[in-house]
C-alpha cells in the first residue's frame, strides 16, 4: 500500500506499507469488534473473505488507486494498493 500526500505549499510525503502488516487475521479482528460497537453486525469470517478478495484484486490491478482526496486547505492525498 503506498500513501501519497502532497501539501499545498508542495511539500511531498510519501509512505510505503506493506499489505501484510495492513491486512491480517489481527486487523480483522480488531475491525469486526469496532464494527460490532458501532452497530454494524459483520463477522471475522466475513471480514477475512473481504481481505482475501482485496489481496486478489491487488494481484491483478498493480495501480488500483483506493483513495484520492483534495482538501479545502489545498492539500492532495492518494492511497494505493
Amino acid at each position: 500500500m503506498r500513501i501519497y500526500i502532497k501539501e499545498e505549499s508542495g511539500k511531498k510525503w510519501k509512505f510505503r506499507i506493506p499489505l501484510g502488516l495492513v491486512f491480517n487475521r489481527m486487523t480483522a479482528g480488531f475491525i469486526a469488534r469496532r464494527a460490532q460497537k458501532e452497530g454494524t453486525n459483520i463477522s471475522k469470517k466475513q471480514l477475512r473473505a473481504l481481505i482475501k478478495e482485496v489481496k486478489a484484486y491487488k494481484r491483478n490491478h498493480k495501480s488500483w488507486k483506493l483513495v484520492e482526496v483534495d482538501s479545502a486547505d489545498g492539500a492532495h492525498v492518494e492511497i494505493v494498493l
